[in-house]
């Protein structure tokens, strides 16, 4: 069966118009008939690959102004893909994303969230849809609800009824309908009105995505305004967070978009490494080389601070569901495809956290090593975990944590001692390479005199035997004028 190319409704009417054919002699001689297409030209794969070519990917991508979105249209544009991007902001809000693919490739549309027909419009002339449609906090106009389940329902909805055939959405790795998290509740509703609308999408799973525009490791690395201090609930030490580079997830979102056999699967998109919050926060304020104090917070006392934030008329810094999501342990999904089966290497945290925290250094920590901060030490310990053994009885829980507290005092009485005794030893040594000093430069000193008086022994032996020799050649000569004249007057008397 042949493919047939269609044309755009705008070249339509410019060649009905007049352009190559006049519609009044079209009209005279036969009736117009307008062939229904297939496939439009721009679907159709040509060129070498890359920028400048056409990968046959006609992608409408939902919430490309965000974090992810501007990773996910880069990699796009990479590969030749023409791009529709929707949106509610502002159009200078948008110029960073036109150099991302060749000229005339990248499409804006303005649309309305609630309006179908704009929804319906934005991916007519597509064949692969991609949601990230994403908020953390709720508005007077958009609550949760809005965000994470009707807005991506309609859009699943419009996808089907368009007959598209891909369509990615990106939810998040602890979505749970009994999450403490609204946020997270509700990214677990629209998970379920995805796959309802569109039983084929594909359903991304990303824990906290850290890059440069974050809100995971620059949100850490701004606490230390608010009295240099970081809050954690119970510091952090029994919330587990395995975050993953934003890079990653875009790559995994274009691979599942050129990958047929991706279809109807759900991805556990994580990093390499699981890490206590505790240790991460601290490792944030290592590798900025800035002083901060971590202490717990109380929930409810969390809460009331963040409730002044979420008042405020500009963006939240912090919220209420912010520090509950936060503080969830990210969960395993062991039966579920990651990275790797995309064909993905994960990037660890150590290896990208340098770029996004270095503008937060002072100026003489600028181009310090990343190196001289101790990586963050990962969780390796599975099954029952000291937090598992604090929740039995109350006695072991007292005897759990007098041996913590005896092993930690033994711990700092040794360390107390060993540097005492590093002090001492440091002493001794410097007040031996004192001493060495002063017999080196005696020894010196010694050295020089004797050179100085063999030299001028040597000077007097030469003068004593210039004196000799002098003497001797006196005597000859005396001796050779007596006797030249022996006979005369002068040397008889």
């Amino acid at each position: 069966m042949a493919a047939f190319v269609s044309r755009p409704t705008l070249a339509l009417s410019q060649l009905s118009s007049g352009t190559l054919l006049k519609p009044s002699a079209v009209l005279a001689n036969a009736p117009i008939i307008i062939q229904q297409r297939k496939v439009h030209y721009t679907l159709i794969p040509c060129g070498k690959g890359g920028r400048s070519s056409f990968s046959g990917v006609a992608a409408t991508v939902f919430g490309a102004t965000g974090f992810l979105g501007r990773y996910v249209v880069n990699h796009l544009g990479r590969m030749g893909s023409q791009i529709v991007i929707p949106h509610r902001c502002d159009v200078y809000d948008t110029m960073y994303l036109r150099p991302m693919a060749d000229l005339g490739q990248i499409i804006f549309l303005e649309w309305d969230a609630r309006d179908k027909e704009s929804i319906r419009q934005a991916l007519a002339h597509s064949n692969v849809v991609i949601n990230l449609v994403g908020r953390e906090w709720e508005t007077r106009n958009y609550r949760f609800e809005d965000i994470h389940v009707t807005i991506p329902q309609q859009i699943a909805r419009a996808a089907k009824e368009a007959g598209i055939t891909k369509f990615i959405h990106v939810s998040h790795l602890n979505a749970d309908i009994r999450s403490p998290s609204k946020y997270l509740r509700n990214k677990a509703v629209g998970e379920e009105a995805v796959r309802a609308e569109f039983p084929d999408a594909i359903i991304m799973k990303p824990s906290e995505m850290f890059g440069r525009e974050d809100r995971f490791l620059n949100h850490f690395a701004n606490m230390r305004w608010f009295g240099k201090g970081a809050p954690l609930i119970a510091m952090g030490k029994k919330t587990i967070k395995q975050p993953v580079y934003v890079g990653d997830v875009a790559k995994a979102i274009v691979n599942a978009v050129k990958d047929p056999d991706c279809n109807g699967k759900t991805y556990a998109l994580t990093g390499p490494h699981r890490y206590f919050l505790h240790d991460l926060v601290n490792y944030i304020y290592a590798v900025i080389h800035r002083p901060f104090v971590m202490y717990p917070l109380p929930r409810p006392l969390y809460h009331f601070f963040a409730r002044f934030f979420e008042v405020m008329p500009f963006e939240p810094w912090t919220s209420r569901d912010k520090i509950d999501r936060f503080h969830t342990t990210d969960m395993k999904y062991p039966d579920l495809p990651g990275l790797e089966d995309l064909g993905i290497i994960p990037t660890s945290l150590e290896q990208k956290a340098i770029q996004v925290l270095r503008r937060h250094r002072r100026f003489r920590w600028q181009r310090d090593k990343l190196e001289d901060a101790k990586p963050a030490p990962t969780v390796w310990r599975t099954g029952k975990t000291l937090r598992g053994t604090l929740r039995s009885k109350w006695p072991q829980r007292v005897i759990v944590v007098l041996a913590i507290a005896s092993v930690s005092y033994i711990i700092s009485v040794q360390q107390d001692v060993q540097s005492h005794g590093e002090c001492l030893q440091h002493a001794q040594r410097r007040e031996m390479a004192r001493n060495q000093e002063k017999l080196r430069r005696l020894e010196e000193m010694q050295d020089h005199i004797l050179r100085m008086c063999k030299s001028v022994d040597r000077d007097s032996e030469k003068t004593g035997k210039a004196e000799k020799e002098m003497h001797i050649k006196e005597e000859k000569l005396v001796a050779r004028v007596k006797k030249l004249f022996s006979n005369s007057l002068l040397f008889q008397t």
